[in-house]
């Protein structure tokens, strides 16, 4: 089992593109917290990284013996492609993908379709597999539905935890649905507060909030050889960002914690 983190573990510090450090200068910390792969995603934002400062934010992993990858939120063929290209130069052949139509709406069926199918040689060609993730604007079951007229060797799911908690998935529900293409796992804890007239969901650190942790886990090495479970963190927003920070990186080694000991569990 391989344990990592994205770079949504570090929410707080890239907010704001005018005060965010180099992402390099980060790698350091997060592998002595026993972070073993890194994923690179919209929130720190890649494009915006020269080509120079990638080769040296790949030159620290390296060195640091961290696994990179990259992941994106688009529906544009273009920008998928630009992060394919990139991601292919990174150790992970798999690279994860939301699909959300730019703050406009759900995308549909055949949007979605016509982006596989646009996308498709690119894959083949880099030897790269898409790892599409579960999340609030299409259903684990659309998903399951379209991906199944896919190859496996080339489409697959990151199985997020949380993310369909919105479409009122269980992630029971979304393992049950996506769990046969599983290429990654995004996990993260939650909490649900309410009243006699609604809820809300409140994240919490991995292993002391609602999620079944264990049960998971188990299920995950049933059905993953060699997982890759990737660590996050929904911290509460508070006025004080820098605080805010810090308690990312508090969630994110209780995470990491926590996995670590249930996976030994498990195995015992």
């Amino acid at each position: 089992m391989m344990i990592g983190t994205t770079s949504f573990a570090l929410r707080y510090r890239y907010l704001d593109a005018a005060t965010a450090p180099p992402l390099e200068d980060q790698l350091e910390h997060l592998r002595g917290l026993g972070v073993e792969a890194f994923q690179i995603c919209e929130n720190v934002r890649p494009r915006e990284i020269s080509q120079a400062r990638w080769q040296t934010l790949l030159r620290r992993a390296q060195a640091l013996d961290l696994r990179l990858s990259l992941g994106c939120m688009t529906m544009r063929p273009e920008e998928l492609l630009w992060h394919l290209e990139r991601a292919s130069s990174l150790p992970s052949r798999n690279m994860r993908v939301i699909f959300e139509l730019d703050k406009q709406g759900e995308p549909s069926r055949d949007q979605v379709m016509r982006l596989l199918d646009s996308i498709a040689p690119a894959l083949q060609q880099l030897d790269m597999r898409l790892a599409i993730e579960n999340h609030f604007d299409l259903s684990s079951r659309l998903l399951a539905e379209i991906i199944s007229q896919y190859p496996p060797q080339s489409f697959g799911f990151c199985l997020d935890v949380a993310n369909s908690l919105r479409k009122f998935e269980s992630p029971e529900t979304v393992f049950d649905l996506l769990e046969n293409r599983a290429l990654l796992y995004h996990f993260k804890d939650y909490r649900i507060e309410g009243s006699n007239v609604g809820f809300r969901v409140m994240g919490a650190p991995l292993g002391q909030g609602l999620l079944d942790l264990p049960g998971l886990l188990q299920r995950v090495r049933s059905c993953t050889p060699d997982p890759e479970i990737y660590v996050e963190n929904w911290v509460p927003a508070t006025e004080d960002t820098s605080n805010d920070a810090a308690t990312d990186l508090q969630w994110l080694e209780i995470g990491i914690k926590a996995v670590r000991e249930h996976a030994l569990a498990n195995v015992v």
